[in-house]
């Protein structure tokens, strides 16, 4: 960690607070939701609450990145989010709560989550050297899988358990000292240069400025046909993954039949795995090409939900969601190592929100489309559309990637 330097530190330790209240949220907000309905297509409304900002805002958000202070960013996406929390945990505690406020702030909560997330990604080449990313997006991943997936849902079940408010409580608290170890946090390596104005937009107004901006973010990330086909891939493999874990807490308690606290720890398995992930995920890189690996992971990914699909057993979907984790994170580390290292540090908050823009904006889409799936055709069925579709994505992306290489060894 000592080469990876005192920014970074911070960095890591306001993703370990954070991420703790995430995962504690991951599992309460899904608890809460289906106390107050069973319908399938109801809960999946959340997570399509959630991740409809990435389709609407990931373009402004990037743009905006590129413009401004990427740690003041970061600190004041926090230090919103602990505000949205806050009044959920308001509403839960006198029994005020529905579906249109857990809506709402999962809206809320994911537009702020645009921010955050595109200004994180373009900060880490500014505070570590080129040949450490792989490292420490490794140890950033490490700590957001322990805290989000492997410590925070059996906290967060234990804590709804206790007190419907509780969990709530604790994703505020948990931002609101993220954006204190954030503010912190200086940047002295690779100073960021001021957002270019793309020639002939110099003197026009500032929307048509952001416009223009955007654009240039655009063009350059579709002129990279390799990034382009991976982005478009992983939106596709988001909308099949989001189908199925839209509805995961009613196949887990309705299905699975494991109650609440058994719905927690099955995100533990994820975390098993995608802990694996953050192991192997630097020596696979250097060793596999990128292409392949893609490949490799998509088949491994879907055939695992398939399994799990087809075998409603509890240990059985716990060892695939496993390793749907080892792969999701092997995945993330090589590939956000990759953008970071190809895109011009310029124009990395814009390129990368073009990128998430397409690769987490189907994700509404794909939770809508699991509730209505899952309510036609029963819990099982959205597990095993997104496997069996998934498999047709990577043969069909397969030879578009043939321009994409692995990082250079340090």
């Amino acid at each position: 960690m000592s080469r990876l330097g005192p920014s970074f530190r911070r960095l890591v330790s306001s993703a370990t607070v954070s991420g703790l209240g995430d995962g504690v949220r991951i599992a309460a907000l899904p608890l809460l939701a289906a106390a107050l309905t069973a319908s399938p297509t109801t809960i999946a409304a959340v997570t399509l609450a959630g991740g409809l900002p990435w389709a609407l805002f990931a373009l402004i958000s990037g743009a905006l990145v590129d413009r401004w202070d990427r740690r003041r960013v970061m600190a004041l996406s926090d230090a919103a989010r602990f505000v949205v929390t806050a009044v959920l945990v308001t509403l839960v505690a006198t029994h005020h709560s529905s579906i249109a406020a857990i809506l709402v702030v999962a809206f809320l909560l994911g537009t702020a989550e645009t921010f955050f997330d595109n200004a994180s990604q373009a900060i880490l080449p500014s505070i570590v050297n080129d040949e450490l990313l792989e490292r420490a997006n490794g140890r950033l991943y490490a700590a957001q899988i322990v805290t989000i997936q492997f410590v925070g849902p059996p906290l967060g079940a234990l804590l709804f358990g206790w007190g419907m408010a509780l969990p709530f409580g604790f994703d505020s608290a948990s931002f609101g000292l993220s954006a204190i170890l954030l503010i912190g946090m200086t940047v002295t390596r690779h100073p960021r240069p001021n957002a270019t104005v793309p020639a002939g937009h110099e003197d026009r107004s500032t929307a048509s400025q952001l416009r223009a901006e955007i654009a240039e973010g655009l063009r350059w990330l579709w002129a990279h046909r390799p990034l382009r086909t991976l982005a478009i891939t992983l939106g596709l493999f988001n909308f099949t993954g989001t189908a199925m874990e839209s509805i995961l807490v009613l196949f887990a308690l309705h299905t699975l039949h494991i109650g609440r606290f058994g719905y927690g720890l099955l995100f533990t398995t994820y975390a098993v795995g995608g802990l694996l992930g953050t192991v192997v995920a630097e020596r696979i890189g250097r060793r596999v090409p990128t292409r392949l690996l893609v490949l490799l992971i998509i088949i491994v990914c879907a055939a695992s939900e398939i399994v799990m699909g087809a075998v409603p057993n509890r240990w059985v979907a716990g060892a695939m969601y496993a390793l749907q984790g080892l792969g999701s994170v092997v995945w993330n580390i090589v590939t956000v190592s990759l953008r970071q290292r190809i895109i011009p540090s310029e124009l990395l908050g814009r390129v990368n929100s073009v990128y998430r823009a397409i690769a987490w904006g189907t994700m509404p889409l794909g939770a809508l489309v699991g509730g209505f799936i899952a309510r036609w055709f029963g819990l099982q069925a959205p597990f095993i559309f997104a496997g069996a579709a998934m498999i047709v994505v990577g043969v069909v992306s397969y030879p578009s990637l043939a321009g994409l290489s692995p990082p250079d060894p340090a």
